[in-house]
């Protein structure tokens, strides 16, 4: 039944979406720190990032996992 493979292809393609995409927003702040540092963007595109500065702002160990791995692009 074609119909059935459809939708089982439109689950998994929506669960790897669920899942790749907060990651690579989680991902994309240490090149923004290098960018940002270097001249090449500026302060304003820091916007983009409230929602996890806010997760950061209640939560220590995400703070300190985020501290770290900005670190290591700075």
């Amino acid at each position: 039944m074609k119909v059935g493979r459809d939708k089982a292809a439109l689950l998994i393609c929506l669960a790897a979406a669920a899942t790749i995409l907060p990651s690579a927003y989680v991902a994309s702040v240490g090149p923004v720190v290098w960018l940002q540092s270097h001249g090449y963007l500026s302060a304003s595109v820091s916007i983009i990032y409230v929602p996890l500065s806010w997760l950061c702002d209640h939560c220590e160990p995400l703070y300190e996992l985020l501290e770290m791995y900005t670190s290591f692009w700075q």
